[in-house]
């Protein structure tokens, strides 16, 4: 069959639409198709087929209007679609029903719900906010819900929860009735949209309502929340809270307290639309396991009251909206007493599928492992447990993947005593000088210091120029400033470095940099760089950085990261051979490139190419 989205091709040029209008319109028309070859399924009282409306552009909008009297679905209220309608040549418009009749079958409502969600992509740039469907297979497959649940999507988008819910229950469209699905969605255009998958699939008017769950939720009874047995929701990251608002929320759902940001203030909203037996899924970035403060604080109740039962890791490639890691957490408010206090953690990073040149998604096999993990409680590669003891000695922290893969480390290299770098080392972060400062401190004659940041860090070497150069403040002296032996590395940024400072400078240290400077009787800052550097050291310096879009280290994690506790007479070994293998290599290098330039040159004089 063809793809709905070819329609747009009848828009280019002379018809003038914006994206939208342009969507709801393709949306209606093919939507009117289905409806009227299921009008009695769907309960819409029409006389006309669609071979009546698909003869002219006049019959078509005849019926358009009609259906819009009867359902009061939005994706029908287009004036301007209706306007461009009218002005249509009658060839494009026989093109655009052609391609209506060879990519709607309205004996398959789910493909066509989800050929209608694919044209968010208009015009195939990258407009594309839905969630693919493996994504969605994670938490439906783990709920496990029947038809028998009330289940509610309080930030519905385009009804993708929806659809992967009836293809779960292999749920026929004659009885599609029978799914007891609600959805709010604050989004005028992906409500249009939701609200018509879910008209197609249930037959139902008022399940998806426009409007913003966290101000005002419309699923509401004598000024109580109606209490729902499943909660899915795939939410926005990080929106703006109006705390002042939300202060006065008259349903208690914030009983955790308010942030800034959104994450852990919907997950309360979502578990206070769950009922006492109910469950609950959200899908969060990565960053919101283990952000501190408020966040820290409402984590930190909803997991003392032992409410979460799994967090499943999501790669961030498989979200086309976003390249950071996201995590979906599923809620239980009657544990199993197996489940009781402890987390499961299921690690879905190697199950990426791709599914076409730009998109990709969880295969079919992560989704059926990360079920048998689940359903079997199975701890191997992929899953393991915490007990509340441990995520309390992590801080409530529960990006726990990281943290649990390095301990397994220390633990494969358990016959090697190792010690923490804060008991061999001193450890500084550089100085915080904002751009204003920085332009004030880069004028002038008394420039005397270079300012050392991780651009001026190159393959473990340090690179500056005089325009590096810039006036220090008093108080920065011997607190900023390296010294020969002195170790910097990276405190932030997308990239590990760590480079030595071989020789006496005048520097000083920017704050995306640590200044690590070995305790003499401790280590050699060679033998130390070396280590940092190793397989074994970049792994667990990966599971001390934080952060999705903007990774980093902070201060107290580096202190306690993990190096070989080495007599020092052993490193006075070492680092004789480190420095012959450094000079071997260096030599070799300048031998490989010396032949190369010869090879070049005799190539270039067998062309003709040089004199």
């Amino acid at each position: 069959m063809k793809s709905l989205t070819l329609a747009h091709d009848i828009f280019r040029g002379e018809y003038v639409l914006d994206n939208w209008s342009k969507r709801k319109l393709i949306a209606s028309i093919s939507a009117t198709k289905v409806i009227l070859e299921n009008k009695e399924r769907l309960n819409v009282d029409i006389n006309d087929d669609w071979t009546y409306a698909s003869l002219n552009k006049e019959n078509l909008i005849s019926v358009l209007k009609e259906i819009e009297l009867l359902t009061k679905l939005s994706c029908f209220n287009n004036s301007d679609g209706i306007e461009v309608l009218k002005t249509m040549k009658d060839s494009d418009f026989d093109k655009f029903i052609n391609i209506i009749n060879s990519s709607v079958n309205s004996n398959d409502i789910i493909s066509y719900c989800k050929e209608l969600r694919v044209t968010a992509n208009v015009d195939g740039k990258m407009y594309d906010y839905t969630t693919k469907y493996g994504v969605l297979d994670v938490p439906v497959s783990i709920i496990n819900p029947t038809i028998d649940n009330t289940i509610i999507d309080s930030f519905n988008g385009e009804s993708g929860t929806e659809i992967t819910i009836k293809e779960f229950l292999n749920l026929s469209d004659e009885y599609g009735y029978k799914l007891k699905y609600y959805g709010q969605e604050v989004n005028s255009e992906s409500h249009a949209i939701g609200e018509l998958i879910n008209f197609l699939i249930t037959g139902n008017k008022n399940r998806i309502v426009l409007g913003d769950s966290l101000i005002n939720p419309a699923f509401t009874n004598d000024n109580n929340l109606i209490k729902y047995d499943i909660a899915i929701s795939n939410p926005s990251f990080m929106m703006k809270i109006d705390k002042n608002t939300l202060s006065k929320d008259i349903y208690g759902r914030f009983k955790y307290g308010l942030t800034n940001n959104s994450d852990w203030v919907v997950v309360s909203h979502i578990l206070s639309t769950i009922k006492d037996t109910g469950k609950a899924a959200v899908l969060l970035p990565i960053g919101a396991l283990f952000r501190g403060g408020a966040e820290e604080r409402i984590r930190k109740s909803i997991i003392n009251e032992d409410l979460i039962e799994a967090v499943i890791r999501i790669p961030g490639s498989v979200l086309s909206y976003t390249n950071i890691v996201t995590c979906w957490v599923i809620f239980n408010k009657d544990k199993e007493e197996d489940r009781k206090g402890k987390i499961q953690f299921i690690d879905l990073t190697d199950y990426v599928e791709s599914i076409d040149r730009r998109n990709n998604t969880i295969s079919k096999e992560g989704v059926n492992d990360a079920v048998k993990a689940y359903k079997k409680m199975q701890e191997n590669s992929i899953s393991f447990f915490l007990g509340m003891k441990k995520i309390e000695e992590k801080q409530y922290d529960l990006n726990a993947f990281d943290y649990i893969k390095s301990e397994k480390l220390i633990e494969s290299v358990s016959h090697i005593n190792m010690t923490e770098l804060c008991r061999v080392a001193q450890i500084r972060r550089g100085v915080q000088v904002n751009k204003g400062k920085l332009d004030a401190l880069n004028t002038g004659s008394e420039r005397t210091h270079y300012l050392i940041s991780i651009g001026n860090i190159v393959d473990g070497k340090i690179v500056f120029e005089e325009s590096n150069k810039i006036r220090i403040e008093r108080k920065w002296e011997g607190v900023y400033e390296v010294k020969k032996g002195d170790l910097l590395v990276t405190s932030k940024g997308t990239q590990f470095k760590v480079a030595l400072v071989d020789k006496d400078m005048k520097g000083i240290v920017s704050a995306n940099l640590f200044i690590v400077r070995a305790y003499e009787d401790k280590y050699i800052p060679e033998v130390l760089k070396y280590y940092l550097e190793s397989e074994l050291g970049q792994s667990l310096v990966e599971g001390i950085i934080k952060g999705t879009a903007i990774k980093s280290i902070s201060h107290k994690d580096i202190e306690k990261l993990s190096v070989p506790d080495i007599d020092i007479k052993v490193q006075e070994k070492v680092v004789k051979k480190i420095r012959k293998s450094n000079e071997e290599y260096n030599k070799r290098l300048e031998e490989a490139k010396r032949i190369y330039n010869e090879e070049q040159k005799d190539i270039k004089k067998a062309l003709n190419l040089i004199n």
